[in-house]
């Protein structure tokens, strides 16, 4: 599926802040809101856009997160099917996607302590340990995320990624934290329709937005386009360092380019990590091979692999409580 000039522009202003009305985002492109409104409904309609969601920093409200890479052994596309249902299912599990590689699948787990995630764990194995042939944990404290390829280069803010990571505690309240469940998955949700969820009125609502988007618990507001409906997919590349010396170097060149989308950190898997878009094999294989080129000296080894599909993601748990 192509997109047109357009259509990009607009899809670019919705993944700088998707809570922008359709007014605001014609305005910024001088062009008819009505234009906005046929081609925003035809994106919807066909699927392209498969909704909107909210960045939380979660780990600001007192949850860690980790990350199993599975190996599947005994289990054909039925079974992987059951196992990521399941996965789906349980709502400390915030990401789940299938791999095309060594491993099958990756999930990430909200705990609010080390014992949660063990008793996840512990469930999950008695389930379908005969099913894992390699299962890898690692801690995963944090994430940079950037823009849509073509997003990237309308928006020109290659400097200033959407983080979230360990930090500083923030103390919400019980209907703060309703609010980022309403939005978490609704991140376009109409002030008048979550302050009819909430029992409070819409001036409540913003302000308690503005107050959580200056606390940075609150990142960001996000589109969620079909990616591989548009022709790309999206592929995973670690690198193990020499030493930490290029990494900030490496952090910066990802900002830059223009079809990195996030930087994934975390300890027990490898140094520095990247996920690409990519609209084939040989773009990606390009982007390795400037990255190689350019940290030669610093790249001790490096592997990959494809996302073939991302199931879950939310980026609020579902027993967020406010304290």
């Amino acid at each position: 599926m192509e997109l047109d000039t357009l259509d990009k522009r607009i899809i670019a202003e919705l993944d700088r802040d998707c809570r922008a009305s359709n007014s605001d985002i014609a305005r910024k492109l001088r062009i008819n809101k009505n234009v906005v409104n046929y081609r925003l409904n035809n994106l919807e309609k066909n699927a392209t856009i498969r909704g909107y969601y909210t960045i939380i920093d979660t780990y600001k409200l007192g949850y860690s997160s980790y990350r199993a890479y599975l190996k599947l052994q005994y289990a054909g596309p039925e079974k992987q099917k059951e196992i990521m249902d399941y996965l789906v299912s349980v709502s400390s599990v915030w990401w789940a996607g299938s791999i095309q590689g060594h491993f099958n699948i990756a999930v990430l787990v909200w705990a609010k302590n080390q014992k949660e995630f063990v008793d996840f764990w512990a469930a999950f194995n008695s389930r379908f340990r005969d099913n894992m042939a390699e299962t890898v944990v690692s801690i995963y404290y944090g994430l940079e995320q950037y823009w849509l390829p073509f997003a990237k280069e309308i928006l020109k803010r290659n400097a200033q990624p959407d983080a979230i990571g360990v930090g500083n505690r923030v103390k919400i309240d019980e209907t703060d934290a309703k609010l980022l469940k309403i939005i978490a998955s609704n991140a376009r949700a109409p002030l008048l329709e979550i302050a009819h969820q909430l029992r409070v009125t819409p001036a409540a609502v913003r302000y308690r937005l503005k107050q959580l988007i200056r606390k940075n618990v609150i990142v960001a507001f996000r589109v969620n386009v079909a990616m591989d409906k548009l022709g790309y997919t999206l592929y995973k590349a670690s690198f193990n360092l020499k030493d930490m010396v290029a990494y900030p170097k490496m952090l910066q060149y990802a900002r830059q380019a223009p079809n990195i989308y996030y930087v994934d950190k975390s300890i027990g898997w490898a140094d520095c990590e990247i996920e690409i878009y990519a609209s084939s094999p040989a773009e990606f294989y390009n982007t390795m091979e400037k990255m190689r080129a350019r940290f030669a000296d610093s790249i001790r080894d490096f592997d990959f692999f494809a996302f073939s599909k991302i199931t879950k993601l939310l980026y609020v748990p579902a027993d967020l409580e406010g304290r």
